[in-house]
């Protein structure tokens, strides 16, 4: 870890200088935005028979939810909950989720971003680790995507401090590739 603090240290001056010649981006390059999520009652029990990984048979069920960041709303967002052996947690818990704002609503994006993911970092206290190497990697060339922190609001109920990453989506290949054509590779 102190090689890795020490490494991004090492780059912070020519990110930052790359990040000023970028149009700035209002979710990554801003201040911490709150995300207010609210979900029907109905479609919450849907999401409760979410199993995760291995669990349940392993089921993510998405549901539409109403998205707020400042004074933008967003209605028809695809949720749902995200997470891997030991982060998986349930929707009553404090749960990673995946926003996707075009999969019901295939015109609308969130400031340019069709999918964000919402890590609930249960792994990592500090919630750093994935903000410092998304940064190491962009430094170095290698096309990652941007990571942020927001205050997540689930149905009036605020979970808390969360990592806000960008998803790998058609905008993130057209921003780090010049097109969204070709094929993506997820191991998942």
């Amino acid at each position: 870890m102190v090689a890795a603090l020490a490494l991004f240290l090492a780059v912070l001056p020519g990110w930052a200088k790359k990040m000023a010649e970028e149009a700035p981006d209002q979710l990554f390059d801003g201040p911490i935005q709150t995300v207010d999520i609210r979900v029907l009652a109905k479609d919450m029990r849907i999401l409760r028979s979410s199993g995760g990984w291995g669990g349940g048979g392993g089921k993510r069920p998405e549901v539409p939810a109403t998205v707020k960041f400042g004074t933008n709303v967003f209605e028809k967002v695809a949720i749902h909950i995200k997470g891997a052996a030991g982060s998986f947690r349930q929707i009553d818990a404090n749960p990673a989720l995946t926003l996707n704002f075009g999969k019901l609503n295939p015109e609308q994006s969130c400031f340019g971003h069709r999918k964000l993911h919402l890590n609930n970092s249960v792994q990592d206290n500090s919630l750093m680790n994935e903000l410092v190497a998304s940064r190491m990697f962009n430094e170095a060339g290698v096309p990652t995507p941007r990571v942020s922190h927001a205050i997540v609001i689930l149905n009036g109920r605020t979970l808390g401090m969360y990592v806000m990453k960008e998803g790998w989506d058609k905008p993130f290949l057209k921003r780090n590739f010049g097109s969204s054509k070709g094929n993506l590779y997820d191991p998942n």
